[in-house]
C-alpha cells in the first residue's frame, strides 16, 4: 500500500489495521503483564502513569533481589 507523504512502515500499519481492525503490536503491549499491573496501580487515587511505572520497576527490582538472596529460600 502506498500513501502519499507516509513512510512504508506506517503504511504497513495502516494496511494491517484496515485489513484486521487491530494492530498486533498494540495488542501485545496492552496484553502484557507490565501494562496490566501499571493500569492497576493507576486506579489508586492520585497515582498517575509515571508513579505507576516507578512502582512497577521498584516492585520488580525488589522481587529480583529477594529471589537472588540466599536466605530467601530458607
Amino acid at each position: 500500500m502506498s500513501i502519499p507523504g507516509v513512510g512504508s512502515k506506517i503504511a504497513a500499519k495502516v494496511s494491517e489495521f484496515l485489513a484486521s481492525g487491530h494492530l498486533r503490536k498494540v495488542e501485545e503491549i496492552c496484553g502484557s503483564e507490565r501494562s496490566q499491573v501499571v493500569e492497576l496501580f493507576t486506579k489508586v487515587w492520585g497515582v498517575g502513569p509515571a508513579t505507576a511505572q516507578s512502582w512497577f520497576q521498584q516492585v520488580t527490582l525488589m522481587i529480583c533481589r529477594l529471589c537472588n538472596d540466599k536466605f530467601f529460600f530458607l
